[in-house]
């Protein structure tokens, strides 16, 4: 399935405006949920190679939803994020919640 994220791309990243639209309207969940998800991929392998002092570590059962919620809510409260590539507000904000110790 090719998923097509429509947005303004600088330098190959999506901002964190183009996140917020597509978090913060229902028809747009679809590309949401995928960015979020490929973050997190991205964790895991960075995590698995041990070479990342910054991990997230999302414990078990927790959905792409509230991952989306939690993502919505750094990009509402700290809107100045919005302007920084999307990767990095993903990773910014589910390690305010979830920091591996």
């Amino acid at each position: 399935m090719l998923l097509v994220m429509a947005g303004t791309a600088r330098a190959g990243f999506y901002s964190g405006n183009d996140l917020y639209g597509w978090c913060t309207t229902k028809s747009q969940y679809a590309a949401c949920y995928h960015y979020i998800e490929e973050i997190i991929d991205a964790n895991e392998a960075v995590e698995e190679g041990g070479t990342a002092d910054n991990r997230v570590c999302i414990p078990d059962g927790v959905g792409v939803e509230k991952l989306r919620q939690i993502v919505v809510k750094k990009l509402t409260e700290d809107a100045d994020v919005r302007q920084e590539p999307a990767a990095g507000v993903v990773w910014l904000a589910l390690l305010n919640v979830w920091p591996c110790r």
